[in-house]
């Protein structure tokens, strides 16, 4: 403003025009809209800024969780090879254990060598047996996936209880845990906290998704083989404690055990014993009691676990990818129905399910002592040859019982028809002097025969409907020598007879029903017999084929041999043929030497060494070469595969080759 002009009053407005105003509003606007649009710009660098940290995120965990995935795998590959290694290797031991006592020369060695055996299996300790409540109900209800889910729900919740307490896991038989422990109070200890867990698990959640555990605890003695089984002693009574009188969330135990647990204060307070009713078990009647939490200082440790539970016995009975679909329907309850197709899809297969369970009559003669040696050799040698007949019908053995002491033999087949034969040939085995009657006394199997899609997990565990029925008949309905063939197996050997044969045409079977839990069972009997002229002339065919068999073993065996040697010879004759190659006038010497000492038959000598002795023994029971003209051959390499001695053109002319032969 000019010096001399006055700056307006306030009541006075200024000299503004309207064009000025108009354009001022331009301009503002159009600052507005910049300042909008640096908005806009700065909101998509922030969301895109987030995108990206979002989709590094992602592709972290992804990383992460794939390692942590391939290194789950390789951990569980190791604990599942340690497992079946474990299993082969304690069976081995067993079996040469008694193979020994048996071939023992005198009763003092046959007496040291049983002591060796109780010494290296058998053991006084404390089992507990869990067993889960609901399967019927469950499978019936939803399927076999979900039972299957809450049996590896119940094992990674359980078995690492159970091993803080100081148990070993022995063995898993379907939803039942045997586990081992130093001493009777702390196998309670972990019973009652696997309880606790159990309610704990089981809060806000639906029927058939809760967690409900029957358990015993017993201690005394039992034969132990690492790993593998447990039998004999108190195993028995401890797991029909378990399974069949145990009820639902309870734990009994025997009176020995209440004894013990009373002199260890630490379990003082915590669990208290009530009276129960006792069984009997053996012909006697037995004390049991039912141990009961008192205070709230048992509080549960493991309501759940993130990854399935490592261990080598539940491992070596599981394919890595049934692992991993159970693991994931455990932690993505939505996902039910498509795991349950996947696993359906991959495992699942029609099959007949054979269940033999083997009974021995009492020996009379026999003392107390060689009485449970006698036992176990005698189901060693049936279940060798039990699988030997599968293997025949072309069936497998279920590893997870194959493997076990226990006198129970359940192997799956692909034919009702050839399932059928294996069951007659085992009853013709064991109607056969020669190995029905065992050191320990005769065997009467009872057999029974199921079919249906079966959940077969690569022949190492099985489970499904069929199974249980093929159990039922075998196990709990047949008598001894009784063969009890469910009705779907007559009709799928009806309707199969002309691929499969009709091996039931030969057989007198009876109809017969019977119910078993509530649900009736059609099937038909097959009674045998060890004077049956049929069983007597079958078991002669089989023992003629097994003389056949054992010959043409040999044969092989000796074939095995020769090929042997001449693949021994040949490396020798490459290294001879190697070091003339490097000393051409040591090779033209001793081909001039050689061939003058040559014998009649056209080899060289015996050699005073080992070898040549060895392979001119050999030698002696193959074709010879033809013999060839060394003048004009020269030195090459031997003609015979045998001998390095002997040098001469192939007879063809060329050079032989040391493969050859």
């Amino acid at each position: 403003m000019p010096e001399d002009q006055a700056p307006p009053t306030p009541n006075e407005s200024p000299n503004v025009t309207y064009a000025q105003v108009h354009e001022f509003t331009a301009q503002l606007q159009a600052m507005h809209a910049q300042i909008l649009a640096l908005q806009g710009e700065v909101e998509h660098l922030r969301n895109a800024q987030t995108n990206v940290v979002q989709a590094l995120t992602v592709s972290v965990g992804k990383v992460q969780d794939d390692r942590s995935a391939a290194f789950f795998n390789q951990v569980f590959n190791f604990s599942r090879n340690i497992g079946c290694m474990q299993s082969v290797l304690s069976i081995d031991n067993l079996r040469h254990e008694l193979r020994q006592w048996k071939l023992a020369a005198s009763p003092e060695s046959r007496a040291l060598s049983a002591k060796n055996i109780r010494h290296n299996f058998l053991r006084s300790c404390s089992l507990l047996v869990s067993d889960m409540s609901g399967f019927t109900r469950i499978t019936k209800e939803e399927g076999i996936g979900q039972f299957l889910m809450l049996t590896k729900q119940m094992q990674a919740m359980c078995v690492p209880l159970m091993e803080s307490f100081g148990g070993t896991l022995v063995k898993v038989e379907a939803d039942n845990l045997f586990v081992i422990f130093p001493s009777p109070h702390l196998a309670v200890l972990a019973s009652m906290h696997c309880q606790a867990s159990a309610r704990k698990y089981n809060q806000e959640r639906r029927r058939n998704d809760q967690l409900h555990l029957s358990m015993s605890v017993v201690h005394g003695d039992l034969f132990l083989i690492p790993g593998v089984d447990l039998f004999g002693g108190v195993v028995p009574m401890g797991f029909e404690l378990g399974e069949d009188v145990a009820d639902m969330d309870e734990t009994l135990v025997t009176e020995e055990v209440v004894s013990v647990c009373k002199q260890q204060a630490v379990i003082d307070g915590l669990v208290v014993f009530e009276q129960a009713e006792p069984f009997v078990h053996g012909g006697k009647n037995v004390g049991v009691y039912r141990a009961v939490p008192v205070l709230e200082r048992i509080l549960p440790s493991v309501t759940s676990c993130s990854m399935p539970v490592l261990n080598p016995q539940i491992n070596s009975e599981e394919p890595a990818e049934y692992v991993a679909l159970m693991d994931e329907r455990m932690h993505h309850p939505s996902k039910a129905a498509q795991i349950d197709a996947q696993l359906k899809k991959r495992f699942t297969e029609r099959s007949t399910v054979l269940v033999i369970d083997l009974h021995f009559d009492d020996p009379k003669s026999l003392g107390n002592e060689e009485a449970d040696l006698l036992l176990l050799d005698s189901i060693v040698r049936l279940k060798s040859e039990a699988a030997r007949l599968c293997e025949k019908h072309c069936g497998q053995p279920v590893a997870s019982m194959q493997t076990r002491a226990s006198p129970c033999i359940f192997a799956l087949f692909s034919a009702s028809a050839a399932a059928f034969s294996a069951a007659v040939d085992f009853a013709a085995i064991c109607c056969a002097s020669d190995k029905g009657i065992t050191s320990y006394g005769r065997c009467s199997p009872s057999l029974g025969l199921a079919v249906g899609d079966v959940l077969n997990l690569g022949f190492c565990n099985a489970f499904g409907d069929p199974i249980n029925v093929a159990f039922k008949l075998g196990e709990d309905v047949a008598e001894p020598l009784q063969l009890l063939v469910h009705e779907d197996v007559i009709a799928d050997i009806d309707a199969h007879a002309k691929r499969h044969g009709q091996p039931l045409s030969v057989w007198d079977l009876q109809p017969a029903f019977t119910q078993v839990s509530g649900v009736t069972l059609s099937y038909k009997v097959l009674t045998l017999g060890f004077d049956d002229p049929k069983l007597v002339q079958l078991a002669s065919e089989m023992r003629a084929a097994d003389v056949g068999r054992d010959q043409s073993v040999q044969f092989f065996s000796r074939g095995k041999h020769n090929k042997r040697i001449n693949l021994f010879a040949q490396r020798k004759n490459m290294f001879s043929t190697r070091a003339n190659r490097s000393s051409p006038v040591r090779a033209t010497q001793k081909t001039a030497e050689e061939s003058m000492t040559k014998s009649p038959n056209g080899r060289s000598p015996s050699s005073r060494s080992f070898f040549g002795r060895f392979t001119a023994e050999a030698g002696a029971h193959l074709p010879r070469w033809p013999k060839a003209d060394l003048r004009n051959s020269g030195p090459a390499r031997s003609k015979s595969p045998f001998s390095r001695h002997s040098k001469g053109a192939a007879p063809n002319g060329g050079v032989v080759d040391p493969g050859a032969g």
